[in-house]
């Protein structure tokens, strides 16, 4: 059960949750995807690899916040509604009776909310939750604002999130994507069994180790939403402190066009190419080294293990369970986030390293392995197993 589910993609989780699900199919497992979208009726269609069962309803709450309407007071009921939803209740029990699963898995929760989670215990039928955001602790899901990581729940967040908080002793598996976020959370489901599952890579993306730079001088790359907590600010500033003509930048994504159109001002050198929005697997064929330096607390990062399947080197901040993905020095760096002109240093240091680049993109990709599809799938199969049985 997921709030939004590929082609509609808003981040990293709509493609891991793909992935997994299909290839749980691949394993032998009838899987059904319970998703929302602006589809007026239910839908039942097929995923893209001709196996995976994908059922559309429409959004329970007041819209299908995969579009964010510009109206506060629509926002303040979605949020309000998406608390205490009997439509939500009602609908997704209709579906358990209707598709019959043995257990449920819910990915990203928004839409349905956490009445879903009582739903399913009012059929009788285990559920498991993914960790993918802060969702029951924030509801932004960041534990993000004002440009800083928050130190505990504020007033808005504590009542904004008191449903979430009431339904999630209903949850009886909890997967962490990291040690960081299942740490972080896992007070919140006091009866749940606990793993720590990785997000895995998409299918044939692992890629031969590179034997060095795709050129004379390195290139670095940021791909992501160009947003403050992502760190995009941090990535220039760094950036700005290289020697000149040592290397090249390319910037990947979008964000706030007056935002946007200021970085360009602000860092204008030819050296640096604001590319916009561009297919992934183009950006990692054109960078050697990978930047990932948010500044919030990142529950995985897909970016870097797809930067290690493709063989490049990643560069990432310490927040989250970014650190839980690179070896320092070995398939990647890890910088001090919060070490005024770390990130700098780090990136001179890669400036003077194509002698262990090589070794390096070697790493990256045997780290990448453990991410395979196949791997993830049978880790979930095994928690799932051990509820039903």
């Amino acid at each position: 059960m997921t709030g939004s589910y590929v082609p509609h993609v808003r981040g990293g989780a709509e493609y891991s949750t793909q992935i997994t699900a299909q290839a749980l199919s691949a394993l032998g497992h009838d899987v059904t995807v319970l998703t929302c979208a602006d589809a007026g009726r239910r839908e039942d269609v097929l995923d893209t690899d001709g196996c995976t069962r994908i059922v559309r309803i429409p959004s329970p709450n007041l819209y299908w916040n995969y579009h964010t309407p510009t109206a506060a007071w629509k926002r303040v009921v979605w949020h309000l509604r998406e608390n205490f939803n009997g439509d939500a209740l009602e609908g997704v029990e209709r579906e358990i009776f209707s598709i019959a699963p043995d257990v449920i898995w819910t990915s990203t929760i928004e839409n349905f909310g956490p009445l879903a989670w009582e739903a399913a215990a009012r059929v009788g039928v285990p559920v498991v939750h993914t960790l993918r955001s802060y969702y029951v602790s924030c509801y932004r899901g960041t534990c993000f604002s004002g440009a800083k990581t928050c130190s505990g729940p504020c007033p808005v967040c504590a009542v904004a999130t008191v449903g979430r908080r009431l339904s999630a002793p209903l949850v009886d598996g909890v997967v962490g994507i990291s040690d960081f976020i299942l740490a972080h959370e896992r007070h919140h489901f006091p009866s749940a069994r606990t793993r720590v599952i990785a997000n895995p890579i998409a299918p044939g993306t692992l890629q031969r180790p590179r034997e060095g730079w795709l050129g004379p001088r390195p290139r670095f790359g940021f791909i992501g939403r160009l947003e403050p907590e992502k760190g995009i600010e941090s990535c220039l500033e760094a950036w700005s402190q290289l020697p000149a003509g040592s290397a090249s930048l390319l910037v990947a994504g979008q964000g706030r066009p007056d935002d946007v159109m200021r970085w360009r001002r602000s860092h204008a050198d030819p050296a640096i190419e604001f590319a916009g929005w561009m297919p992934a697997a183009d950006f990692y064929r054109q960078v050697d080294y990978v930047l990932v330096p948010s500044r919030w607390n990142e529950p995985f990062g897909r970016v870097v293990i797809e930067a290690q399947a493709s063989g490049a080197v990643p560069i990432v901040s310490d927040r989250g369970g970014l650190p839980e993905l690179v070896q320092h020095g070995v398939d990647g760096w890890v910088f001090g986030s919060d070490i005024a002109d770390d990130l700098a240093a780090v990136m001179r240091a890669a400036v003077t390293g194509v002698r262990a680049y090589a070794g390096m993109s070697r790493a990256a990709v045997a780290r990448a392995g453990l991410y395979r599809p196949e791997a993830i799938a049978a880790a979930y199969v095994e928690l799932f197993d051990g509820l039903v049985h």
